[in-house]
């Protein structure tokens, strides 16, 4: 862990080698976290003994963090770091050991990386809305020419309009 106890952001998306020459010259266990291009989510990638090993971490629809495979969903990466820090990951069952960072960190590109899972964690914690304001109904953008127009139509007045629910109670004083 770094100084302050806090992980370094994840690096910016990457492909796989990127991140193998990143871990090559690093001691076992060091490891990198960056967007995934195949999934929503993050790929934790970690030297392992005899080679680099690549993990998909999937970003569930409640803002929590999962290796696929594992039982235990993470509330941040950081608490997944801290949980493989002190368990090993399957299948090879090597612990994590601490962050790799960007060659260049006065040139850092992920400030945006948070972004998504921030939403999915409010989105999460959003109450949910009934099924019509969540998702409108397509709208038809022509009229068919056999409909008439709303003016012609024969409309119910104010009065004539009854309602399906009791009428309320006036509010004692």
């Amino acid at each position: 862990m770094t100084e302050a106890g806090k992980l370094p952001l994840p690096l910016p998306p990457r492909l796989d080698w990127d991140a193998e020459n990143l871990l090559e010259s690093q001691p076992l266990g060091s490891f990198l976290i960056r967007v995934s291009h195949s999934h929503v989510g993050y790929t934790l990638s970690y030297k392992a003994q005899s080679s680099c090993c690549h993990f998909m971490v999937k970003l569930l629809d409640d803002g929590t963090f999962m290796i696929p495979g594992e039982k235990v969903a993470h509330t941040s990466l950081d608490a997944m770091v801290t949980f493989h820090q002190q368990k090993p990951i399957e299948p090879r069952r090597e612990l994590l050991t601490q962050p790799c960072r960007q060659k260049d960190p006065a040139n850092v590109d992920y400030e945006d990386l948070f972004l998504y899972s921030n939403a999915v964690a409010e989105e999460a914690a959003c109450p949910v809305s009934a099924p019509e304001e969540a998702s409108p109904k397509p709208v038809l953008c022509h009229q068919s020419k056999e409909r008439k127009p709303s003016a012609e139509m024969n409309r119910i007045t104010t009065k004539e309009a009854t309602s399906s629910c009791p009428r309320k109670a006036p509010l004692g004083e």
